[in-house]
């Protein structure tokens, strides 16, 4: 049994490693569309997810006395294998119903049904491990050799699912490979008591499981297409002669492709569209933030020359294959790609969002001065959010922008405090929008500017840059508002 216990210790430590980062990881793709891509959305699971592991190293350290046999290690396992699996059938019908409890408690709860059953089980299993391979001289350094072997799992559960099962297989095929993984795991430990051909068993037989659910079929150019990608749930609907694109359940785009012409952004309150007649005659445009294509399309159909930057790969590609999109995309974080351009550009737009919240790292003093390097003297940068005038998030960004350039003009979609569509733009020159006749065919009234107020605000920096957690109500009523709002992210 000594001799079992050498193989079947580090294969243990390794695999309960594997599934507490594996069940982060998945538990993060099942919260998106309902809570959203959020920093307490991460806060609350890994909060949980360490309290779950608390709780179970304790549990099991309790029960070491009353062990005899790895069958418990394989009972844990089991246990822990069924309850995910159950979970990635059962969630993402469960979890929409759990959005009605007020925020706090509906998030905890969703988080404790996904993370606390399996994370408890396997965490369970170090204390147990160890007490069976128990020697009496070598605690200590069998300990050390254990929890180095569980950290390298925890490392593989990370690297493995992030960047090869999620996207290969998707979120639920997923959380049935590594359920069907401790499934096997537990099924060969009760029966076989962790010998060397219940090891190989295991690799055969966990192989055998995630070759044989392969991945989903990629989507095809038709009326719908579900994507799962890095960054979240991509659905692309093109039916009824409407392009909807929704990012873990948040509408990023939507229009009817059939009526898109010069003007179709600007009677539709989307302002990036008063672009030309800032800067006219100007052309050379870097869009960050794809989105569905529209904007890029319409500004082009201005006479605008567009480069766009879109960090999902998969996005891209879908928008590409689906929506016949051929202007060039630059694949990759904006930031970054912003660094290493060595063009300089009339129009810098930042379209930048993560679900209901925007890309942070991208509102901040550095990265709105990376944003003026890159443009030509007299060029414009416009920056959309979603939120009030009057909100600090909005009063932050405003005061970083004025902050970084000498000129700004601020332009909002709707009414009022209600929650809208907001455009901010900078210049190192006057911004101002001149009498035109097809402004005001198109609705532009001239009384959309606000101002905001720099006092409510603060400079954001990179290493000071609290807009997510100032943002956060807006993302909140965003996510539950905005299918009720003519003028909210209907088209970007």
């Amino acid at each position: 049994m000594q001799s079992s216990g050498k193989i079947a210790s580090p294969l243990c430590a390794i695999l309960a490693g594997v599934t507490v980062m594996a069940v982060e990881l998945l538990a993060s793709r099942w919260l998106a569309p309902v809570w959203g891509f959020t920093l307490t959305t991460w806060t609350v699971l890994i909060s949980m997810t360490l309290v779950c592991g608390s709780l179970g190293a304790w549990m099991g350290g309790g029960v070491c006395p009353r062990v005899q046999s790895w069958k418990a290690v394989g009972a844990c396992f089991l246990a822990a294998g069924l309850c995910l699996a159950g979970c990635g059938l059962a969630y993402p019908r469960v979890g929409p119903h759990l959005a009605l409890l007020p925020d706090a408690l509906g998030l905890a709860l969703s988080t404790a049904l996904i993370v606390g059953p399996p994370v408890l089980l396997v965490s369970m299993v170090f204390p147990l491990v160890v007490h069976l391979g128990r020697d009496g001289r070598w605690v200590g350094r069998r300990v050390g050799r254990l929890a180095a072997f569980s950290t390298l799992g925890s490392l593989a559960g990370t690297v493995v699912p992030g960047l090869w099962l999620i996207p290969w297989l998707g979120v639920r095929a997923s959380a049935l490979a590594v359920g069907g993984l401790l499934v096997v795991a537990g099924a060969i430990l009760l029966l076989r008591g962790g010998g060397l051909r219940g090891a190989a068993l295991l690799a055969i037989l966990a192989l055998g499981w995630v070759a044989g659910i392969g991945p989903r079929p990629s989507s095809t150019p038709g009326t719908r297409a579900v994507v799962e990608s890095p960054y979240g749930l991509i659905e692309l609907d093109c039916s009824y002669n409407k392009v909807t694109l929704r990012v873990n359940g948040i509408v990023q785009s939507r229009y009817e492709p059939a009526r898109v012409q010069e003007g179709y952004l600007l009677s539709n309150r989307n302002y990036f569209e008063l672009l030309p007649y800032l800067r006219p005659g100007r052309w050379r445009t870097l869009h960050v933030g794809l989105g569905a294509g529209l904007v890029s399309r319409c500004l082009a159909l201005r006479g605008l020359r567009i480069e766009n930057v879109e960090v999902n790969p998969a996005l891209a590609a879908l928008v590409r294959r689906n929506l016949d999109f051929r202007d060039p995309v630059l694949v990759g974080d904006g930031r970054r790609i912003l660094r290493g351009l060595k063009r300089r550009y009339d129009f810098i737009l930042l379209d930048v969002f993560h679900g209901e919240s925007p890309a942070v790292h991208l509102m901040t003093f550095e990265a709105f001065s990376e944003v003026r390097q890159r443009l030509l003297p007299g060029g414009v940068a416009c920056v959309h959010l979603i939120g009030t005038p009057d909100s600090r998030a909005t009063a932050s960004v405003a005061r970083t922008l004025g902050e970084t350039f000498p000129e700004t003009f601020f332009v909002r979609s709707g009414f009022d405090r209600e929650l809208q569509d907001l455009y901010l733009f900078a210049s190192d020159a006057p911004l101002e929008v001149p009498a035109h006749p097809d402004l005001i065919r198109w609705g532009w009234m001239g009384d959309e500017e606000f101002r905001s107020r720099p006092e409510l605000g603060e400079v954001l920096t990179d290493d000071r840059n609290p807009l997510e957690v100032l943002n956060l109500p807006l993302a909140r009523a965003l996510r539950k508002s905005q299918s009720q709002s003519p003028h909210l992210s209907e088209i970007h």
